[in-house]
């Protein structure tokens, strides 16, 4: 804001300014701020772009692929705007289109990382599974710390049942980074794959104290619970979580999985009080399958 007083039209502060906006959920904000950037240089593929991430952002994605195709018309070889237009029809699950799109742009740069990994995710969605390894590994051979080229890797091998292959490919990973809270959670999902629910919770709780208002951990470690059949310490545990956890902060929608699985447990071990306190506490977090699924268990 200070560098705006001095120089109002400066297009990479506005960015930025957008960007911070974004990353509070101040969506209205941010918008208005990028609708300014291309008001002052309607040819400024950035502020496009991150308009464009706006929308994706709240599912308005006939808004972000209008504008990602403006960049295009600006520069057809923006690759930038290409890989985020393959996102959004990802998102919508019109592959053949998202992978066109990487095609070309892989036409353009041959090397491109980020365009090489959606491609694999693409094939992944649609059970390509040896497409979508091949992918992997030759970006792995282009760049053996990419560290999201290894955790996609150890998701294909887990939907196909290869527990050991991915478990050594996120080992090797967290040898590369040991806080990458990413392979900390798909290593506990392989674990709980396995009925190996003792090691799901280790790793879980590992990730909640390096970010301890991980929420997605924090469903994961509820479901954990209910399988080892220990409510009360599941329940202790939650508390101590919601007790720090400001949901009024997250960036985006509050997750609803933990909401979910807590209501679960409740339900599968009679404890329908500790669920009305929860209902009361966080209602106005919850979705309309939360709010059904409580009075489905529990009459209220």
């Amino acid at each position: 804001m200070d560098l705006l007083s001095l120089e109002k039209n400066d297009l990479q502060a506005r960015t930025e300014l957008a960007k911070i906006y974004q990353h509070q959920g101040k969506y209205d904000e941010a918008e208005k701020i990028l609708k300014e950037c291309i008001e002052i240089n309607p040819k400024d593929l950035n502020s496009r772009t991150e308009l464009a991430k706006i929308y994706q952002h709240q599912n308005k994605y006939e808004n972000a692929e209008k504008h990602l195709k403006e960049c295009l018309v600006i520069n057809e070889n923006d690759l930038n705007s290409r890989t985020e237009l393959a996102k959004i029809y990802q998102h919508q699950n019109k592959y053949e289109d998202a992978e066109k799109i990487l095609m070309d742009l892989l036409s353009l740069e041959k090397n491109d990382l980020q365009a090489r990994t959606e491609l694999a995710k693409i094939y992944q969605h649609q059970n390509k599974y040896e497409d979508a390894e091949k992918i992997l590994l030759d970006l792995i051979g282009l760049d053996k710390n990419n560290l999201q080229a290894r955790t996609e890797l150890a998701k294909i091998y887990q939907h196909q049942n290869k527990y050991d292959e991915a478990e050594k490919i996120l080992m090797d990973l967290l040898s590369l980074e040991k806080n990458n809270l990413h392979a900390r959670t798909e290593l506990a999902k392989i674990y709980q794959h396995q009925n190996k629910y003792e090691d799901a919770e280790k790793i879980l709780l590992e990730i909640l104290s390096i970010e301890r208002y991980d929420c997605y951990a924090m469903a994961e470690l509820i479901r954990v619970y209910t399988y080892l059949k220990k409510p009360d310490k599941c329940i202790q545990s939650f508390n101590s979580f919601m007790k720090e956890c400001d949901l009024r902060k997250k960036r985006k929608r509050v997750p609803q999985a933990m909401f979910n699985n807590i209501f679960k447990l409740c339900s599968m071990f009679k404890k329908p009080e500790q669920a009305q306190i929860y209902f009361k506490l966080y209602s106005r977090f919850l979705d309309d399958r939360n709010i059904k699924l409580f009075h489905r268990y529990f009459g209220y």
